[in-house]
Parts: C-alpha cells; sequence; structure tokens
C-alpha cells in the first residue's frame, strides 16, 4: 500500500488530489452519515493532522488498559515456559526463581478474583 504524507502549507487543491489518489488505490470509499463537500473532508484531516501534531486537549492524559489476572497469570505460565526452553547460558536458572516468586503471588490474586 502506497503511503501519502500530507503537508498542511500545500493547498487545498493538492490535498484534495492527494485525498482522491489515496481512495483510488485503496479502491475504498469513506462511508459518512451525511455526504460532505470536498472542502469539509479537507477540513476534517487537517484537523486530524493538526491534532496529531499538537496532541488532542480531549485524550491528554491516556488511560492505561488493566490487564485482567487471569490474562497476566496465562503471560506469566509462557514466560516461564519460554525461560524453561533456554540453552543459552544468559538465561540462568537462579533469575527463574523471582518468575516463580510472582507466579505464586499472581496465582493468589487469580484465586481471590473467583472468589
Amino acid at each position: 500500500m502506497k503511503k501519502l504524507k500530507f503537508d498542511i502549507s500545500k493547498p487545498e487543491s493538492e490535498i484534495k488530489n492527494q485525498l482522491n489518489e489515496y481512495l483510488d488505490l485503496n479502491n475504498s470509499c469513506i462511508i459518512t452519515e451525511d455526504k460532505l463537500e470536498d472542502s469539509e473532508i479537507v477540513e476534517i484531516v487537517l484537523d486530524e493532522e493538526n491534532q496529531r501534531k499538537n496532541g488532542d486537549p480531549d485524550n491528554s492524559v491516556e488511560k492505561e488498559l488493566e490487564i485482567p489476572v487471569s490474562e497476566g497469570l496465562m503471560s506469566l505460565n509462557k514466560f516461564i515456559c519460554f525461560f524453561e526452553q533456554q540453552t543459552n547460558t544468559d538465561f540462568k536458572a537462579k533469575d527463574l526463581k523471582i518468575f516463580w516468586k510472582y507466579l505464586t503471588l499472581v496465582k493468589q490474586k487469580y484465586n481471590e478474583s473467583k472468589h
């Protein structure tokens, strides 16, 4: 897929041409509730570009998604299995003890969350 970069210093007709080229390349259409005029589409694209460059004030405080205990438990188990399969000397058995410690802790949290 061809990537296009929009330069907000370019005249509207150039941006319009780039948008049309992009849509033609991807053989897709933009579904909207209302039909948009070309100038409205350009305004939306420029607004999104400005938000990316300057940061969207509505998203200034991004929330981290909390990982469920069950997912953490599965991931930790998977990592321990991976660690145990390694033949490289950089993976030391003594280092594995810390992961077993946390596996025990996460299992406790998992069991508590089930009740």
